[in-house]
């Protein structure tokens, strides 16, 4: 069996990461078998729906006539088509906050990282950080993901900006994780250029 993937995105505010209207960065579609694409299609186009350029387009379906249409052609791409519908969302302060761990915790330039942090195995390397970017999500009262997020939406940051970031992960790992803001301390001042470069923004002149 050949299959296809169609598949659109929502939320794409680009480097506003730290976006309150759209939090979320979604992708959608439907994995479909091949050879039901042209009868699909005859299907879509005999829609009594008007389109907007071709696609069904998410506003189509906010009153309640046309919600009871998405409905049915929910129903009919899964039953009758035997199309499979997939979604991946993102919480994009999430995504900040895994960006943070990926800098701020690399052996490149956190040179304390050993065994007793990261292990060598990859799996858990993956879940500490994980673990690590959902403990600033859930206690960032220093506002780290917004100062982070402004790095990111403007290319640009000063050698103070990530200083300052550094030393407010420092505070907030401190209270619980002692051993990891410790590991913080050994990332010197070239370390924190070296993460400048990394994110690719401008520096002071």
């Amino acid at each position: 069996m050949k299959l296809e993937l169609y598949i659109d995105e929502a939320g794409n505010t680009h480097t506003d990461w730290f976006n309150n209207d759209q939090p979320y960065f979604i992708y959608g579609g439907w994995l479909i078998d091949a050879t039901r694409k042209y009868k699909i299609e005859q299907y879509i186009n005999r829609l009594p729906i008007k389109k907007n350029n071709i696609e069904l387009k998410s506003n189509i379906f906010r009153n309640e006539k046309n919600y009871k249409e998405f409905v049915n052609i929910f129903n009919q791409m899964i039953n009758v088509y035997h199309s499979v519908p997939f979604f991946n969302i993102s919480n994009k302060k999430f995504l900040t906050a895994a960006k943070i761990i990926e800098s701020f915790f690399d052996s490149k330039y956190n040179k304390s990282l050993n065994n007793n942090i990261l292990s060598s195995n990859i799996y858990n390397t993956t879940e500490l950080k994980i673990c690590l970017a959902s403990y600033i999500l859930l206690n960032d009262r220093h506002e780290i993901i917004s100062d982070f997020s402004n790095i990111i939406k403007n290319n640009y940051c000063s050698y103070n900006e990530i200083l300052s970031i550094k030393e407010k992960l420092i505070e907030l790992f401190s209270v619980e994780l002692k051993i990891v803001a410790n590991s913080l301390l050994s990332i010197d001042d070239n370390g924190l250029s070296k993460i400048q470069n990394e994110l690719d923004v401008k520096e002071d002149v």
